[in-house]
């Protein structure tokens, strides 16, 4: 009896809190947001993960179609590479040569782009995301000395932006307590 009581109260209140989280959400993003006029904008940010593994395969050399190759060039040049680093995005999309407009205005664009590479070369993306995750699983740092960290962004002058990529400065991470490092988590 007590069981199907406090069951019955925990659905309710369940279903409260998701309905008022809700009516919450569209009181902000209606009233509140017409109130203030809130100019809304469209965000890449939810497509980023795609853009990286996009960058994956450009890095990888995956075979592209001449569309696709057309449309990735005017997001950004081959010519580095897409600045690929699995474990940080930063050094392809703020580089001061990605185009977001482009993606901003069809994203749609990327996300098909994206599940043809993972169709037709799926092995990157696992590759890709072994390594970009490895943050969350791996205990210590990768043996290249590569730190999992996102990289110092320099924005003196909006029209140029840059990263600074601990390996091309010669960085390197040094444990302080080594001693501590267990013997199977090298």
């Amino acid at each position: 009896m007590w069981s199907s009581f406090w069951g019955q109260l925990y659905w309710k209140k369940l279903i409260t809190a998701t309905a008022l989280t809700f009516l919450l959400l569209l009181g902000i993003q209606g009233p509140l947001y017409s109130s203030l006029e809130v100019i809304r904008t469209t965000s890449v940010s939810g497509v980023q993960p795609l853009i990286h593994q996009v960058a994956a395969h450009i890095n990888a050399g995956t075979a592209l179609t001449t569309e696709e190759k057309t449309y990735l060039e005017s997001l950004h040049p081959f010519d580095d590479q897409w600045n690929y680093t699995p474990t940080d995005i930063s050094p392809t999309i703020f580089d001061g040569r990605f185009s977001l407009e482009r993606i901003r205005n069809d994203p749609m664009k990327m996300v098909d782009i994206w599940w043809d590479l993972l169709v037709r070369n799926p092995r990157v993306n696992l590759k890709h995301l072994s390594k970009s995750s490895a943050l969350v699983w791996k205990i210590t740092a990768a043996s290249s000395g590569e730190m999992f960290a996102a990289h110092i962004m320099w924005s003196g002058d909006p029209n140029n932006q840059a990263t600074i990529i601990p390996e091309k400065l010669g960085l390197q991470p040094r444990s302080l307590l080594s001693s501590l490092n267990l013997p199977f988590a090298r």
